[in-house]
């Protein structure tokens, strides 16, 4: 898997990581596409509590470098000056090879004085182990050395998602409610589920069929039309939307753009278990989101 991660290209790379840093429990992650890299590639918060129940934050920016000969000390240092002048917390290397020798004595020294940023790094191996934590990831991006095998629990925390709406449509059914919304979640995640197996199944990879508003959009999504334009995943955007309306309980879900990103006007904003219901449905996709207040940012990768 190692030697796959470095067949990546540099935007692969960074998507890999990207994916990889929000399941192991970073938060608010904003991935720096190359037009918006103010230097660094990933920038999130940790959250930790302590013993007296005191949650503390830490601004985390993560660094992607997919190289094939060793991260030289000055390449680290550079990073270091801008994370250090931008009171991050914690400087992360995600590299495909490894830290010159120079690079982690110095990075060592900087550890020992205590100084801000504290300085972490991932090598190829690192990053291998982890990935082995979420084999859904590694199918996304072709790592995955049986496919066919694993798919069936990698895809474990969407039947959960779907059992969920199952129970709750249910329940909404016997006690007289009514349960549209839910009945379209149940509907759409299907399909998404279903589309992912068949494409491992037949080509042993993931792909994405691009938004059609006559044929994949809803009377109540408005604006719809600039989902096609930016050409999101219609499985996983379809899902995204129904579990939007249900939780908001809205007539009608509005969309617009701003930049490069596709924005759901929410009344309020989501919690923090239903942001991850959705974004566990961006790992089956080719898109990322973000909350911003009253919003949910969608961006193609």
């Amino acid at each position: 898997m190692t030697k796959l991660i470095g067949n990546l290209s540099p935007s692969e790379f960074e998507n890999l990581i990207f994916d990889l840093v929000q399941s192991l429990g970073l938060r608010n992650a904003v991935w720096r596409t190359p037009g918006r890299d103010g230097g660094r590639d990933i920038q999130g918060e940790w959250f930790a509590e302590d013993l007296s129940g005191h949650v503390g934050r830490q601004v985390w920016y993560v660094e992607c470098k997919r190289y094939e000969s060793s991260v030289s000390w000055p390449t680290v240092w550079e990073k270091i000056s801008f994370a250090e002048s931008n009171s991050a917390d914690v400087l992360l290397f995600t590299v495909t090879s490894s830290l010159s020798p120079q690079a982690v004595d110095e990075v060592n020294k900087w550890n020992a004085q205590r100084k801000s940023p504290i300085i972490r790094f991932w090598n190829g191996v690192d990053i291998e182990k982890k990935l082995r934590l979420f084999p859904l990831i590694a199918i996304k991006f072709d790592l995955s050395s049986d496919p066919r095998t694993e798919i069936g629990g990698a895809l474990l925390p969407a039947v959960n998602i779907l059992l969920k709406y199952s129970i709750a449509a249910h329940s909404t059914e016997v006690f007289e409610i009514q349960s549209d919304n839910k009945r379209a979640v149940l509907y759409s995640l299907s399909e998404l589920i279903s589309a992912r197996l068949s494409e491992i199944e037949e080509e042993g990879v993931f792909s994405t069929a691009p938004f059609r508003e006559s044929i994949d959009g809803y009377l109540w999504l408005e604006n719809a039309k600039i989902l096609e334009k930016m050409q999101v995943d219609r499985y996983a955007i379809r899902v995204i939307s129904c579990c939007l309306a249900d939780y908001l309980k809205a007539k009608s879900v509005h969309l617009f753009e701003d930049g490069e990103a596709v924005c759901f006007e929410l009344n309020t904003e989501v919690t923090e278990r239903v942001f991850n219901d959705l974004y566990q449905i961006t790992l089956l996709s080719n898109f990322e989101i973000q909350q911003d207040a009253k919003r949910l940012l969608i961006r193609v990768r």
